[in-house]
C-alpha cells in the first residue's frame, strides 16, 4: 500500500505488476481480507463524481499520514472557483508512479463523502456550498477510517 490509499483492484494490478505474474482474484481477495483482518489494512468509504459509494485501503500505521493528506487536498481548494485532481496529484503525488492520480482522485472522493466538497466533473472539484457548516461542529472533520469492515 506505498505511498497512499488503493483501491483493492488498484492495489492488485500494482501487485502482480511489482511481481511481474498474475495473481488469482480469490488469491489476492483471501490476502486482502487476512491483511484487513489483522489489522495491518482499513477500510475507507469514498464517494465518486456520480454519488456512488466505493471503499480503499490504507495501511493502519498510516492513518495520521492519510488525514494529513485529506487536510493538505482539502485546504488546496479554493473558496471560490475550481480546483483539477491533477494539482493535487502534483502537489501531493508528485512524480511519475503508476496511480498518482488516482491516488490524488481518492482524496477528493473521501472528501465528497464527508461532504466537504463536490465534483464539478471528474477531473475537477470545488469546496462543498455547506462545508464550513459540515465541519464547524465535528472535533475531527477529516477522520480517516469508518468503524466497519470492508465487506
Amino acid at each position: 500500500m506505498e505511498n497512499g490509499p488503493l483501491a483493492p483492484s488498484l492495489a492488485r494490478y500494482l501487485a502482480a505488476k511489482r511481481a511481474d505474474w498474475e495473481i488469482p482474484q480469490r488469491v489476492f481477495s483471501a490476502l486482502l481480507g487476512a491483511e484487513l483482518r489483522c489489522g495491518h489494512l482499513d477500510g475507507v468509504l469514498c464517494e465518486s463524481e456520480s454519488g456512488k459509494p466505493y471503499r480503499i485501503v490504507i495501511e493502519a500505521a498510516a492513518k495520521r499520514d492519510f488525514e494529513r493528506l485529506l487536510e493538505s487536498c482539502f485546504d488546496m481548494v479554493p473558496g471560490l472557483g475550481n480546483l483539477a485532481i491533477s494539482a493535487v496529484r502534483d502537489r501531493l503525488y508528485p512524480g511519475e508512479r503508476d496511480g498518482n492520480w488516482t491516488r490524488a482522485y481518492y482524496l477528493a472522493s473521501r472528501l465528497a463523502r464527508l461532504g466537504l466538497i463536490d465534483f464539478v466533473d471528474r477531473f475537477r472539484i470545488e469546496r462543498a456550498k455547506d462545508a464550513y457548516n459540515a465541519i464547524s461542529s465535528i472535533d475531527e472533520p477529516f477522520y480517516p477510517v469508518d468503524h466497519f469492515r470492508l465487506g
